[in-house]
C-alpha cells in the first residue's frame, strides 16, 4: 500500500506537466495586446495571457519583448520595477 506522501508527490508531478503555449503564439498575442493597450509590462502580459503559473514564462516574455525591441516595434522604458514596453508604431 502506498503512503500518503508518495501519493501526493505523484499528483504534483502530474500537475507540473502543464506546458506553456508555443512561442510564436505567445509573440502574436503580445503583439495584439500591445496594439490594444499601447504599452505593457511583463507582469501585465503574463496576466493578460493567463500564464502566471507557467514555468519559464518570464524568460519567454523577455525574449518576446527583446525581439520586438530589435524589430523596432517597441521602446523599452526602464523603471526601478516594472519595465514597460511602449508601442512605437501603430502597425503591429
Amino acid at each position: 500500500m502506498k503512503n500518503q506522501s508518495e501519493s501526493n508527490w505523484r499528483f504534483t508531478l502530474e500537475v507540473s506537466k502543464v506546458t506553456a503555449p508555443a512561442y510564436p503564439e505567445v509573440k502574436e498575442k503580445v503583439r495584439a495586446m500591445l496594439a490594444e493597450h499601447g504599452a505593457l509590462s511583463s507582469f501585465q502580459a503574463q496576466s493578460g495571457l493567463n500564464m502566471k503559473n507557467y514555468d519559464g514564462v518570464s524568460a519567454m516574455l523577455c525574449r518576446v519583448f527583446s525581439e520586438l525591441e530589435t524589430e523596432g516595434v517597441v521602446e523599452k522604458q526602464c523603471q526601478k520595477r516594472g519595465t514597460r514596453y511602449i508601442l512605437k508604431a501603430k502597425t503591429v
